[in-house]
């Protein structure tokens, strides 16, 4: 067992490496990998380019946990990020035509897939900057305005969720540190994409450095922001003619730190586990009966929201 002194050696010598995992985030500052925002209906991620470049080859169409997701799920084909916009990523083949019209999925222009990724190129790249490249993920439309059930789905109900997975996941998994001067402000540990109960689980990481941005924002708009924002997502990815009842949904400041966030189903939220105020330290939110897409990305707007606003204001 190593001692103290060996530990704080060994995560000293990872610093000076350029090393630094992303749930290091809780207890001090790590450079940005990526950013999240809320763009109409549907999520922005804002990536740095170094990162980036490190997790593409970890994104193989004929990955073993890839290709299990896609047959599990009856999903598109997994279109790989390609370096070359003009190009067509390895392996990839024309998306296999589901038995209804999915509108968000992408479709090869002269046999090309261009700067679409994900299952069916869900993900479009939206913008770049020197360091940065933007992808925006549409939210999908779970129920036609006259279908009763959520089964009757208009999109792929799997394909954003599934596709947001094997981002964050690879984001999480890698420790190579961007240099950036922005911090991570939140992280996603880890998205569950299963049928069933309990089958859209996610885990997130508060960082330290939005610590004080939560403690400044108990008791003002940015609590209405959230909310509305969860509330829109959610509407447009289940129509319905009735009112919103904006009471199921919630963004829950408590203070001096904690954050809780919930939307409709049997108590479906992320909070906190236990107290989280003994220290200026981060935290983990942790899931509770997140059982499907819809309620998975209405949080998750939630989340991306909650970071869009604290990086607006400079943390």
């Amino acid at each position: 067992m190593l001692c103290p002194s060996e530990i704080n050696i060994n995560f000293k010598t990872l610093v000076l490496a350029g090393v630094m995992a992303l749930d290091q985030i809780v207890e001090r500052r790590v450079s940005a990998r990526y950013d999240l925002a809320v763009q109409g209906n549907g999520i922005l991620i804002r990536v740095h380019k170094r990162t980036m470049e490190f997790i593409k080859p970890k994104m193989a169409a004929r990955h073993p946990v890839i290709e299990g997701i896609r047959k599990d799920l009856n999903l598109p084909n997994f279109i790989e990020p390609s370096n070359d916009n003009d190009s067509i990523p390895p392996f990839a083949t024309p998306v296999t035509k589901p038995e209804i019209d999915l509108p968000h999925f992408a479709k090869p222009v002269n046999g090309r897939w261009g700067s679409r990724w994900g299952f069916g190129g869900i993900l479009a790249k939206t913008g770049e900057e020197p360091d940065w490249v933007s992808y925006r993920c549409p939210l999908p439309i779970l129920k036609r305005q006259e279908d009763e059930a959520k089964e009757a789905a208009l999109d792929h109900p799997f394909a954003a969720s599934a596709t947001l997975k094997i981002f964050f996941e690879k984001m999480y998994d890698s420790d190579e540190e961007t240099g950036s001067e922005l911090p991570q402000l939140l992280a996603i540990e880890g998205m569950r994409v299963e049928r069933g109960d309990y089958g859209s689980l996610f885990w997130v990481f508060v960082g330290k450095v939005l610590v004080p941005w939560l403690a400044n924002h108990s008791d003002n708009s940015a609590i209405s922001e959230m909310i509305s924002a969860m509330a829109s997502a959610n509407r447009f990815m289940f129509p319905s003619d009735n009112p919103i009842n904006l009471s199921s949904f919630q963004a829950k400041f408590t203070k001096p730190k904690s954050i809780a966030l919930e939307c409709p189903g049997n108590v479906c939220s992320l909070a906190p586990k236990g107290a989280c105020n003994e220290s200026d330290n981060g935290y983990k939110l942790i899931p509770h009966n997140i059982d499907d897409p819809l309620q998975q990305l209405t949080l998750l707007v939630g989340v991306a929201k909650m970071y869009e606003l604290a990086r607006k204001e400079g943390y």
